[in-house]
């Protein structure tokens, strides 16, 4: 009997152990550039990258790392593997998903790129994939998660449907609309059914209640944030909200982890 108790105790401690394991570093987004077949994600810097050394990495990159490519005005750099594992948290694999929850594929590090294009510069770790991919949006998890994963029935819907619950929610709310702008994503999550409420400088995400017809608030952005995309995922029993986030009105863009915690969501480090 004893013998069994620790087995049990252990089992229980290994899954809330990989259950704390989530965190912004271990679940993004996947960018392909170039029709490489490789897959790129943005790490997570360590806290030995900061604004104070950002220029100082990157003209260190640029002078001694490795020019792999230049073309049409867009230059790659390798860096070199002591820089790559000092200032970012790189994932030695990865599971690839579509954004209905999917699995598409599986990546093994490669290398950590800096892209440098006269529109934008930003530092990728590179990906080699088992199959390719192709336009479409995809998201991943460390491969340490995913025995972790729950799958889920994710589905789009109508967003028409729920513009007047909506648009009374910024009314009895007192939200001012600039330019009187406003657009709706609508979709469900077995069977519930959530709206995320895009303003002209932020964004409102709901769960709808359908038996009184209304929305319970779950979360507000900052100002001047805006949603392009979000990718609902769930591990371990704990459900999240991967967001792609923009600065309206601009292409500066980044991710977001929300967990649904308690009927709000909170955000994810």
């Amino acid at each position: 009997m004893n013998k069994l108790l620790s087995i049990f105790l252990l089992l229980v401690f290994y899954n809330n152990t990989n259950a704390q394991l989530v965190e912004s570093s271990n679940i993004g987004i996947i960018r392909n550039f170039h029709l490489r077949d490789e897959a790129f994600v943005i790490p997570k810097p360590t806290k030995s990258f900061d604004n104070s050394n950002y220029e100082f990495i990157i003209s260190f990159v640029k002078r001694y790392g490795e020019l792999i490519s230049d073309i049409d005005e867009v230059k790659t750099y390798i860096f070199t593997d002591s820089i790559a594992e000092k200032y970012f948290q790189l994932i030695p694999e990865i599971t690839i998903y579509s954004k209905s929850g999917l699995l598409k594929t599986k990546g093994s590090f490669k290398r950590l790129e800096f892209i440098n294009d006269t529109g934008f510069e930003d530092f990728y770790a590179v990906y080699e994939i088992d199959s390719s991919l192709d336009n479409h949006y995809y998201y991943f998890v460390s491969s340490n998660l995913e025995d972790y994963k729950k799958s889920m029935n994710i589905n789009s819907l109508d967003p028409d449907i729920y513009e007047s619950v909506f648009k009374s929610y910024v009314d009895n709310n007192n939200i001012s609309l600039l330019d009187n702008y406003y657009s709706i994503d609508a979709f469900s999550v077995d069977n519930k059914v959530y709206l995320i409420g895009n303003t002209a400088n932020k964004y409102y995400f709901f769960e709808y209640n359908e038996e009184q017809n209304n929305l319970d608030f779950l979360y507000k952005s900052d100002d001047e944030i805006c949603s392009l995309r979000y990718y609902p995922i769930s591990i371990e029993g704990r459900f999240f909200f991967l967001m792609e986030e923009c600065q309206c009105d601009t292409d500066f863009l980044w991710t977001e982890l929300l967990e649904l915690e308690n009927n709000k969501l909170k955000q994810i480090n």
